[in-house]
């Protein structure tokens, strides 16, 4: 029906005051006109519509790009065994991101795969099955959705509306639904607030330390263990964690740091007083380790006299 039809209907019911059918009586309290159909049948049609930004006509539909990139790294690390540092650089080619968005996937991705470890505990208390029993795409996308709102600064409604959409385009609007649902639970709280409530009640600091900082236990051992074996102080295991999971530095950087620390037995030098970290640092004693494999004749320093024998430069 016409506007021009609903003005004659209400101006003939004004005059005529309506039939026993109840034919174009207006309605006294308010919510538009009220009418019934030929079955007798009452209709109360409002004047207008109340639209929201999350109508179903406005969803995000669309993959936003970098975030495409990281699930398509995600999905060839999971599926196939692949390696992140080759696949990435080629999937940021392929869809041509410029340098921001770049940088975006890029800590996207590599976040994501870093705390995978606390991201899957906090996803298993969000989830009414074990995430075994997730379809891998779904996890991977419930993961790239983790990481922008545990560690990004990604406003809350933005990691939200982008993941779903992600999931609503490449994997179906179905799975995308608990996408959104199991995500809005992860964001009800912080990662500390997670982190706490996942060790609360536990004792062994090995697990602990395995979900703090997103390292499986057999490798949180086997550096206390080293910590032991060189005569250092089991607590420095924090510190060390910390820095591995630090984001990656370039190697002159790192030659940087092992170059203007002070040794343990000489005072800070002047030039070391801008970066006052001694060599026993765990900061130091990684940036040695790592520099010392990949470049040893571009940083021109010794290597450790603990690093293993068959890899010293």
């Amino acid at each position: 029906m016409t506007s021009e039809q609903g003005g004659r209907s209400s101006h003939q019911s004004s005059q005529s005051g309506g039939g026993p059918s109840g034919h174009g009586q207006s309605n006294s309290q308010g919510g538009g006109v009220r009418r019934r159909d030929d079955s007798g049948r009452e209709r109360n049609r409002s004047t207008g519509r109340n639209r929201t930004e999350t109508s179903p006509g406005q969803r995000t539909r669309v993959a936003d790009p970098a975030r495409l990139v990281a699930f398509e790294v995600l999905r060839a690390v999971s599926a196939d065994d692949a390696y992140a540092n080759l696949v990435l650089p080629a999937r940021i080619r392929k869809h041509g991101l410029d340098r921001r968005d770049a940088g975006f996937a890029t800590e996207l991705t590599y976040g994501a795969l870093r705390a995978q470890g606390t991201y899957d505990a906090i996803l298993a208390t969000c989830v009414d099955r074990p995430l075994s029993e997730l379809d891998p795409a779904i996890l991977d996308a419930l993961r790239i959705g983790a990481h922008q709102l545990m560690a990004m600064r990604v406003p809350t409604h933005a990691a939200l509306d982008q993941t779903v959409g992600l999931a609503r385009a490449v994997i179906g609007a179905g799975p995308s639904g608990l996408v959104n649902a199991v995500l809005r639970k992860v964001a009800a709280k912080e990662l500390p607030q997670w982190i706490e409530q996942l060790t609360e009640g536990m004792s062994d600091e090995v697990k602990i330390a395995s979900i703090e900082h997103a390292h499986p236990e057999w490798i949180v051992r086997a550096m206390r263990q080293a910590l032991v074996a060189h005569g250092r102080d089991v607590s420095e295991i924090t510190a060390l964690l910390e820095a591995d999971n630090a984001a990656p530095w370039s190697i002159s950087w790192l030659c940087r740091v092992w170059a203007i620390s002070p040794k343990p037995s000489t005072p800070a030098s002047p030039r070391a007083s801008s970066w006052p970290i001694p060599r026993s640092h765990p900061v130091a004693i990684w940036a040695a380790w790592i520099a010392s494999a990949m470049a040893p004749s571009a940083c021109r320093m010794p290597a450790p006299s603990w690093w293993p024998a068959p890899w010293r430069p």
